[in-house]
């Protein structure tokens, strides 16, 4: 039976329309799982909750993860669906929460659309960057914004029903940086991933091309076609340019594409 204590320990926030909690039976875990509040979520009642995750440190001192509630249903301890992570150590355990609820709010954001891959913001247009974990993304932002653009996002470009890109800001691995507050506009879409020793070569591709590119890196598209498919032909209505090159060592890479983006 789950620890009656532990209720008194929870944080709740909405993210993106996703309302959400965690929880655990350890008090000093606090402070590491506000930590993992995702960026611009607001506070909200913990009754509201339609997912909770547990993170709960067990006798010997190992912890397990698991849902208490997914997708508004309360889950026991004896359901499979519930469990994240059993008996693993601490540095783990917080990992897969943090992973755990920005996949679910990606997946389940109601008017949304998260497409992985990294994002920055170019005067008032957004540089969507489409691109899977490790593939150099948050190396290649950290480069772009050395090289004077400003930092969006380096995990998911989340799309509103009109196309626009709204700001999903984390710490950029320690990195302090400014940060865009407002959601712009699509100015262009950067199809890359890193390769060692590449040239920058980059190839004008067709609006086609980036949707399609954007739509298979999309969170949940097959779940919700309708929603994913508009608003990713909205994003590219006006036209942004679509390059597609692979990238070697990412302050060249920057550069280049910084004067690609601003050439007359």
């Amino acid at each position: 039976m789950a620890d009656q204590t532990v209720h008194d320990r929870v944080i709740a926030f909405e993210s993106f329309g996703v309302p959400f909690a965690l929880t655990t039976n350890e008090p000093t875990e606090m402070d590491d799982l506000r930590a993992l509040v995702p960026p611009h979520a607001t506070p909200c009642g913990a009754d509201t909750a339609q997912h909770r995750l547990l993170l709960r440190r067990t006798a010997s001192g190992a912890y397990d993860v698991r849902y208490e509630i997914r997708g508004g249903e309360p889950l026991s301890e004896h359901d499979p669906l519930a469990w994240v992570a059993t008996t693993v150590e601490r540095t783990f355990a917080l990992a897969m929460v943090d992973s755990y609820v920005h996949s679910t709010i990606a997946l389940h954001a109601p008017e949304y659309v998260f497409v992985q891959g990294a994002v920055v913001a170019d005067g008032d247009r957004a540089v969507v960057m489409p691109a899977k974990p490790l593939t150099g993304r948050t190396t290649f932002v950290k480069a772009l914004v050395q090289a004077g653009l400003t930092y969006v996002s380096d995990e998911y470009a989340v799309f509103d029903r009109e196309g626009r890109v709204h700001p999903y800001a984390r710490s950029l691995n320690g990195t302090v940086a400014d940060v865009t507050t407002e959601p712009l506009q699509v100015g262009a879409v950067l199809i890359t991933s890193y390769w060692p020793d590449a040239a920058w070569e980059p190839v004008r591709q067709s609006s086609g091309t980036g949707l399609l590119a954007l739509m298979s890196h999309s969170v949940g598209g097959q779940e919700r076609p309708d929603l994913t498919l508009g608003a990713m032909k909205a994003a590219l209505a006006s036209g942004p340019l679509v390059l597609e090159t692979r990238r070697g060592e990412a302050d060249e890479a920057a550069r280049q594409l910084v004067g690609e983006l601003r050439a007359p």
